[in-house]
């Protein structure tokens, strides 16, 4: 499948972001890189945005520590 990787402007909804990339990538057939304050997570048109919402709150905690 194909991927694009997209930088989500500081400041922007997590959760909106990943419904936005969720819709993008169901629309196209891919999958989205979402590269949020230096953590990146992959949406997929199956992507759940809860899950994905708590893997970037998760990520972002450890590269924080």
């Amino acid at each position: 499948m194909l991927k694009i990787l997209a930088t989500v402007t500081a400041g922007t909804d997590i959760e909106k972001a990943i419904t936005e990339a969720k819709r993008f990538a169901a629309k196209n057939d891919i999958a989205v890189g979402l590269n949020m304050n230096g953590t990146i997570v992959t949406v997929y048109p199956d992507s759940d945005i809860e899950s994905e919402t708590r893997q970037y709150m998760y990520l972002r905690n450890l590269i924080n520590e």
